[in-house]
């Protein structure tokens, strides 16, 4: 009953699998060792929540087409009609071939140009025929050359390996054998804008093909050749700062991810640009890179020690985009599924708590089930964050929710209200049992005849009772409090009819409950009549 990070490594570990929630089961009848053991887990498991979005907005390949046209050179279609672009490509990179020997910039220009305009139409065919006859090795030569005086020639031959690095994994290998990579990162320490914006998107483009790519560019030090473009002329420079982010995103995002360790140095940058951008389109790119880098568990206290980053990501859960204020919440339920009095005075501050409620209103279900997860990592804190919560609308919304929205919300509040009982405290579960009528909307969730939502809702019964049974010592006060609330909804009727579901989790918990607390009263009961007869 531990704080959950949403991300995309391992299954979800708490409703999924079932061995593991047998072995919690167990944990229960041994207190001490609850505490260490969900500690390890929550280091270990993630929430497996594929986010189709996020795929969406960071593309792993991008061509870039051509932007005017000679009327001397034949289009990509009057070529493919003929039946001449491969005879095209293959004439062009023998007369390259020849005019680098004779160093004749000018023909190099003008071919370089042709074949930059053949290849931004996006046919695999031509990119690939193109690479195995030796082009990529002739395009990094060009843009590697001497030819200082000709930075048209090194921006289309640039532009050229752009489009061949949208290539296939047998093409990029190639690209890489040629010594593209060296090449264009030194590209990016050249501080030409327009240079820099070519050698980051074809980097984008290799980056984007494999998780082995991925780590070779930053083995080579691809990270630390971003991180020195000046950062001012970075802001100004809508092409530049495009291409990093596309850059930085396939970084970050390609499948399996990288250890946190290897991208951590991008997390000031990122952070930087995520606090100062005004730009939807922009920002939308940099909150979702931000959730990423959130999703690989660096320490919270990391994120929230950025100026402005918590103030940046309470404007954003209230923001009029939709699409802005989903992945502010995935990254504000991250940061709080960890620890630490940053993490403590976050979950606690009543800018965010204020704001809550108006998420468990959004018109979008997903935000309305992310602003549960974020509460039930909130309740898997401490008592006084606890405390700040039920002195705010959040937990009766959410019983209302519980009634009345959807499964998956279902099952994201009772997984709240189980953190809730197990880490609350006595008073704090009496006045939620008085006050909001847990249990009765609790047994409500059981009549659905629902096994995971009846399981969930069992073991917040169970922890309720067992919250009463270590209550404090009061005279006036001699049975559980919990059992008479119970009877009262006529919950000890529904335990007994579960005690023939045909799920076999159901029934030992059932007989559990009943065998722990009802007939230890009706016992107690028996024992008093029989006294004072």
């Amino acid at each position: 009953y531990q704080r959950r990070v949403h991300g995309e490594v391992c299954g979800n570990f708490w409703r999924e699998n079932t061995t593991a929630m047998n072995l919690a089961q167990e944990l229960r009848a041994r207190p001490n060792e609850v505490s260490e053991y969900m500690q390890a887990k929550r280091n270990s498991f993630r929430v497996n929540i594929r986010k189709r979005e996020v795929e969406a907005i960071i593309g792993n390949k991008r061509f870039r087409n051509t932007n005017g046209h000679a009327s001397n050179i034949p289009t990509f279609a009057e070529l493919s009609a003929n039946g001449g672009i491969l005879p095209f490509i293959k004439e062009r990179i023998v007369k390259l071939d020849a005019c680098f020997t004779n160093r004749d910039a000018t023909d190099m220009t003008k071919i370089v140009f042709q074949l930059r305009k053949l290849l931004s139409n996006g046919d695999n065919v031509a990119i690939k025929y193109a690479i195995n006859e030796g082009l990529a090795s002739l395009l990094v030569r060009f843009a590697s050359s001497d030819f200082e005086e000709k930075i048209d020639l090194k921006h289309d031959a640039l532009w050229c390996l752009t489009n061949l690095a949208c290539g296939d994994a047998k093409d990029c290998e190639i690209l890489i054998g040629c010594g593209i990579v060296p090449a264009l990162i030194a590209f990016l320490d050249s501080g030409w804008q327009n240079l820099q914006e070519l050698a980051l998107w074809a980097l984008g483009n290799l980056c984007g093909e494999s998780a082995d790519i991925r780590n070779y560019l930053i083995q080579e030090g691809v990270i630390a050749s971003i991180l020195a473009i000046d950062y001012t002329r970075l802001i100004t420079n809508d092409g530049v700062l495009n291409n990093a982010l596309f850059l930085m995103g396939n970084l970050i995002r390609v499948k399996p991810l990288p250890q946190p360790e290897a991208v951590e140095p991008l997390l000031p940058l990122l952070t930087r640009l995520f606090v100062q951008s005004t730009e939807s389109d922009m920002l939308h790119q940099v909150i979702w890179m931000m959730y990423s880098v959130s999703s690989g568990r660096p320490d919270p206290e990391t994120l929230l020690g950025h100026q402005g980053f918590f103030v940046k990501i309470l404007e954003l859960i209230s923001h009029s985009q939709g699409r802005l204020r989903y992945p502010a919440v995935l990254i504000l339920g991250n940061i709080l599924s960890g620890s630490g009095p940053l993490v403590a005075e976050a979950a606690t501050c009543d800018r965010l708590l204020n704001k809550i409620p108006a998420l468990l209103e959004d018109s979008n279900g997903d935000i309305r089930r992310e602003a549960c997860w974020l509460v039930s990592n909130i309740f898997a804190g401490e008592v006084e964050e606890i405390e700040a919560v039920i002195k705010t609308s959040i937990v009766p919304k959410m019983m209302d929710m519980l009634s009345q929205d959807s499964y998956d919300i279902r099952k994201e509040i009772l997984l709240a209200l189980e953190n809730f009982a197990q880490n609350g405290s006595y008073s704090q579960v009496l006045q939620a049992t008085t006050d909001w009528a847990i249990l009765e909307k609790v047994l409500d969730v059981i009549s659905l005849e629902d096994d995971n939502l009846t399981l969930t809702a069992l073991s917040i019964i169970e922890l309720v009772l067992k919250q009463g049974d270590s209550r404090p010592p009061d005279r006036d006060l001699v049975e559980n409090p919990f059992i008479k609330v119970l009877r009262l909804y006529n919950g000890a009727e529904q335990l007994e009819q579960l005690q023939f579901h045909p799920n076999e989790q159901v029934y030992t918990l059932v007989y559990r409950l009943i065998n722990s607390h009802f007939e230890a009263v009706d016992r107690r009961i028996d024992e008093e009549e029989e006294n004072l007869s």
